[in-house]
């Protein structure tokens, strides 16, 4: 597929996004009698008129962005990422929602295949890569006629550095790290007492919170979500048992 010249290394637009730190108004101009430039010599009252019953549309509001993330070993036949992704991507999609997405294995991969078979516009999927990364594999994403978002910066750049820019470009995540009963279980021996990966950081950046504050799992909504869905479906099942042995 021709690829247009202008989509190579374009910025998605840029999503306002939810933030542990409150967002200063912007007042400048708050004082002001509304302007209407077409109408230079209109009174202030009779602006207001003409703006109530001005027949021009209103413009469409730019859709939300979803920044998906998650671990390298998704396991096999992807079942980690069908399990706890697809539900919400599925919701994304059916909502118009576009995706900013890293270049790496398992869950960026996953989800970029997943989003192309779906299928949705590659338009609407932009990857971002950090200079080395971009030299590596941009070619090879540009060839699916994404777009790709090489984030400004030298090449000692960071991946943290390049999810941070994600972070920005985005307003809302799709991502889920192991709980440390399931990570030690996952990772056996190789598993690192209180490390946190770069998903769970991309978590902690969306609400403010640094790398070495202290996070209980009982506080993180993806974790408590999943744990009244287990007590749910154990209650359904009982239930169900006490059905079929009754029958």
């Amino acid at each position: 597929m021709p690829l247009p010249s202008d989509r190579k290394n374009t910025s998605p637009s840029k999503i306002p996004h939810s933030s542990a730190q409150p967002h200063k108004a912007d007042t400048t101009n708050s004082a002001l009698p509304y302007i209407n430039h077409h109408h230079p010599h209109e009174t202030p009252i009779t602006q207001i008129i003409h703006k109530m019953t001005s027949s021009d549309p209103p413009s469409p509001s730019a859709p939300e962005t979803a920044f998906i993330s998650g671990p390298l070993d998704i396991g096999p036949d992807n079942i980690y990422f069908h399990t706890h992704y697809v539900p919400q991507i599925n919701a994304a999609i059916e909502r118009g929602h576009h995706f900013v997405i890293g270049p790496v294995a398992g869950v960026d991969r996953a989800a970029l295949d997943y989003l192309l078979a779906y299928p949705i516009p590659p338009s609407h999927i932009t990857i971002f890569v950090t200079p080395t990364e971009n030299i590596l594999m941009g070619d090879e994403f540009r060839s699916r006629a994404v777009n790709v978002h090489v984030v400004d910066g030298g090449m000692n750049m960071t991946t943290r550095d390049r999810d941070a820019a994600m972070t920005r470009a985005s307003s809302y995540d799709i991502l889920r790290w192991r709980p440390r009963k399931e990570a030690k279980e996952f990772y056996g021996r190789m598993y690192r007492e209180g490390y946190v990966t770069n998903t769970e950081m991309n978590w902690r950046r969306r609400r403010g919170i640094s790398e070495m504050e202290i996070v209980r799992e009982e506080d993180v909504g993806i974790f408590r979500d999943e744990k009244k869905r287990s007590v749910g479906k154990r209650a359904v099942d009982a239930l169900c048992g006490s059905f079929r042995s009754g029958s």
